[in-house]
């Protein structure tokens, strides 16, 4: 059953839907919110109408600025000056709507701009620019060049003719260099056939900033060709050029060369260049490829391409190059193909992946071929567009956009011919699923095949920047030109509805890997998905034989346990199997539970099975790979594994024998020490409280302040903790001092110095000893020392008075006098 709940849409009353089905189709655009889970897509190709238009052709040019929006470029064209041309421009924006469409028709009612024309792109403030001229007959100079700066509206902010005033017969303005979206300056060029004229304007097209002539830097060249380009910075343009001459050491070969230049753009003057030819591995004077021809510059990621032939079997070659800030080639690759492309175009998106549109003939159908390669040169895929829908002889606009969400929209136009009505434009949006394969469409197609990479070397060919001896006047357009809104419908072309909700994994879960490698797993799946199944594993553990978007073979390569995965293409809706491969366990040793044990007492002793079975038995009835006990005895444990083996093991757990007791005199003076010795047959002793103890070796002392309960720890050597307590309690001791009546300092051990004896903690004390002249002798305030019976280093025998000042801890000072012998 689907549950879909739409918020601030339409008002619905209750539908009654059949119960065996469910389809769910309406307008995903008259819901601001969605909510479902998996994804529903909308896959629709749209057409666009624009009105009285009367054989549109497209240039093949398209723009994308910053923020998605997407220009196209198209109009009627004609060489017959009487027949009212049109020029337009449709802007849409990152959602596939058109913006806006207008038209640019001038006042003197032939519209050069629907000749040649081509879309530059937008500059910093999104201001749009594009160019265009008369090819050949019409009103005016063969090599005009005329020039509309509009802003993002599609206003015209300027309008002007850039005219060439020489009198030549020979030659032909190019389409112009893609300036990418940094925009310093605009660049157009005349070439002819040897040397390009490049005409540098302001992006305001006020003035022409220079102008210059690139031309080879020597004269034994036979012609050099197709100038493309690119601005790396507000300051610096790279060109790309072909030059071809006599090769020195084989008069019967020529050389051709692929050159890269970096220019300034403020100054025409060339800052660094270099130049590449690729010769036979054989032969390294025979050259492999011929007239080389630039396609295609993004510097931002650093890649060039060219298209050449090779001599033999004239296969179209595209050489990719993908160059360093100093143009040393670091990569390059190379693809062939047999196709003859009509209206090829590449674009390079995001700076990551770069793309190919042509027209194919195949069978007498024009087909609209796209291929795209990655940032690493790698093809990515090559698809093929046709409906029966376009006529046989639709002629597709090479027009590839990536959006926001980084998947791919493909514009396609129909038949050019002039006697049609109108010229549709068709959009084939894959937003939601971009590998999505169109009915309504061809199918995925192989177009090129990469072949084995050339070996270029550095070439000495090189060109040269002098001014250019052609003028050049740009002049405001004598062709007033006005912008016109157009009116357009949208209609669907090609619409489909995915709803892929459910994905469910099924098939056995445990396997034994000796009875058979191979099995299937199927998915019950959404029937109204067009999406694709992916099926994922992890490779090291089985290998995938065949996958459609129902069911998996798969081989499995060793034991595992692990899992099978399933989802939908793109899509966040998924599943997986886990399952068990397991084996005989004629090389294992079975279940084992460990050796016999101690119990350590208030300590749990968890036995562990291994989780690699299929089912356990423990003595108590237990089916879990785990028994946990305090309790002391005999366990067992029987297990079967996913190959019906069974195994037993059986563990005694014993009481531990081990205690700690201890015994020492239980009461103490205050601030006496508690002394007792620790087993030494124990480890990793501790004790609590820890305040006032130390230890010494295996003698722990003790310094209570007051009645104390100790708690002792240990640890036996089958790693159990034990303990025991001891209370220690404090005795209140007798508190007195003595002083003797005389002393003999003569050095014999005995009564050598005079000092009190003391019962007690004295926390204050104090003495001072006189003679009988009243000077003082001695004075201490430590009891322990005392006069050795000296006074200016002699020793007087008499009588000496002496008075203390002393107090006991917790007890009131005293002060007392008294008088003792000096006996020699």
């Amino acid at each position: 059953m689907l549950i879909v709940y739409i918020n601030n849409c339409l008002m619905f009353n209750k539908i009654q839907l059949p119960k065996s089905f469910v389809i769910l189709f309406f307008s995903i655009s008259i819901c601001t919110k969605l909510y479902s889970q998996g994804c529903i897509d909308t896959i629709v190709s749209k057409q666009f109408d624009v009105e009285n238009f009367g054989g549109i052709r497209w240039s093949g040019t398209n723009y994308q600025d910053t923020l998605g929006n997407f220009y196209l470029l198209g109009g009627r064209q004609s060489f017959n000056p009487n027949i009212n041309l049109k020029s337009t421009l449709i802007k849409f924006n990152n959602q596939k709507k058109i913006v806006w469409s207008k038209t640019y028709p001038g006042t003197l009612g032939f519209d050069d701009f629907a000749l040649g024309r081509i879309l530059i792109g937008s500059d910093k403030s999104e201001n749009l620019y594009f160019k265009a001229g008369v090819n050949a007959g019409g009103v005016g100079n063969l090599y005009n060049r005329n020039f509309l700066k509009l802003d993002s509206s599609g206003n015209i902010l300027a309008s002007k003719l850039l005219r060439m005033t020489s009198n030549i017969f020979s030659g032909f303005f190019s389409v112009g260099v893609n300036t990418g979206k940094i925009f310093s300056v605009i660049q157009t060029q005349y070439h002819d056939g040897n040397s390009t004229h490049n005409v540098t304007l302001d992006k305001n097209l006020s003035s022409i900033l220079w102008k210059k002539e690139f031309k080879p830097s020597f004269t034994n060249y036979i012609s050099s060709s197709g100038l493309n380009g690119n601005e790396i910075d507000d300051t610096t343009l790279i060109f790309t050029r072909s030059l071809s001459y006599k090769n020195p050491n084989n008069p019967n070969d020529t050389i051709y060369t692929f050159n890269i230049l970096k220019v300034n753009s403020l100054t025409g003057n060339i800052i660094l260049q270099k130049s590449y030819s690729c010769f036979e591995p054989q032969n390294i004077n025979k050259s492999i490829l011929f007239n080389p021809s630039p396609r295609n510059i993004d510097y931002s990621q650093k890649s060039i391409i060219y298209q050449a032939r090779k001599p033999v079997n004239q296969n179209t070659n595209y050489i990719f190059f993908t160059i360093d800030s100093n143009l040393n080639i670091i990569n390059n690759k190379n693809y062939l193909t047999n196709e003859a492309f009509s209206t090829s175009n590449f674009n390079t998106i995001d700076s990551k992946e770069i793309i190919l549109n042509a027209n194919i003939t195949q069978n007498n159908i024009t087909k609209y071929v796209t291929i795209n390669w990655d940032k690493n040169l790698q093809l990515i895929h090559e698809k093929l567009y046709a409906s029966n829908q376009f006529v046989s002889s639709a002629s597709y606009s090479n027009l590839t956009y990536k959006n926001l969400n980084n998947t791919f929209s493909y514009f396609i136009s129909n038949s050019s011919f002039l006697s049609q009505s109108n010229n549709p434009i068709y959009l084939l949006d894959n937003t939601k699923n971009p590998n999505f394969e169109f009915d309504c469409t061809d199918k995925e197609s192989k177009v090129f095949q990469e072949a084995t990479e050339y070996i270029f070397r550095q070439d000495t060919a090189s060109f040269i920047s002098v001014t250019s001896t052609l003028n050049f006047q740009l002049i405001n357009n004598p062709n007033t030109y006005t912008a016109q809104n157009n009116n357009f419908t949208e209609s669907k072309y090609c619409d489909l509805i995915s709803i892929c909700t459910s994905l469910k994994v099924k098939g056995n879960t445990s396997f034994c890997l000796n009875k058979g490698n191979v099995d299937s797993f199927s998915v019950v799946r959404s029937s109204s998905c067009l999406r694709k199944t992916k099926w994922f594993a992890n490779p090291t553990q089985m290998q995938i034989l065949s996958s459609n978007d129902t069911i998996v073979r798969v081989k499995f390569l060793k034991p595992f346990k692990g899992y099978i995965k399933a989802v939908y293409e793109n899509c966040n809706v998924a599943d997986s199997l886990y399952i068990e491969v397991d084996t005989v366990y004629n090389m294992k040793t079975g279940v084992y539970l460990g050796k016999d044990t101690i119990q350590c007492i208030g300590k749990d002793i968890v036995l562990f099975a291994g989780d690699d079975f299929k089912s356990y038995l423990w003595q108590n009835g237990s089916t879990k790979p785990f028994f946990a006990t305090i309790d002391t005895g005999r366990f067992y444990v029987t297990v079967k594994d996913s190959c019906s083996n069974v195994f037993s093991d059986t563990i005694n757990i014993n009481l531990n024998p081990k205690t700690l007791a201890l015994t020492q005199t239980k009461v103490v003076c205050e601030y006496d020490t508690a002394k007792f010795i620790l087993p030494t047959d124990l480890t990793n002793y501790s004790w609590s409280p820890i305040t006032f103890s130390t230890v010494q070796g295996y003698n722990l002392l003790l310094f209570p302040t007051d009645n104390t309960l100790y708690t002792i720890y240990a640890q036996s050597h089958n790693d159990c903790i034990i303990s025991d307590t001891l209370l220690i309690k404090k005795k209140d001791c007798y508190a007195s001092i003595y002083f003797p009546s005389a002393f003999t300092p003569n050095n014999d051990g005995l009564n050598d110095v005079f000092k009190p004896s003391t019962l007690g903690i004295l926390q204050k004390y104090e003495i001072t000893i006189f003679n009988r002249y009243g000077n003082i002798v001695f004075a201490s305030k430590t009891p322990n020392v005392g006069w050795n019976g000296k006074y200016k280093n002699q020793i007087i025998a008499g009588g000496y008075t002496w008075m203390c000042k002393y107090q006991f801890r917790n007890k009131i000072e005293e002060t007392a006098t008294g008088t003792f012998v000096l006996l020699k």
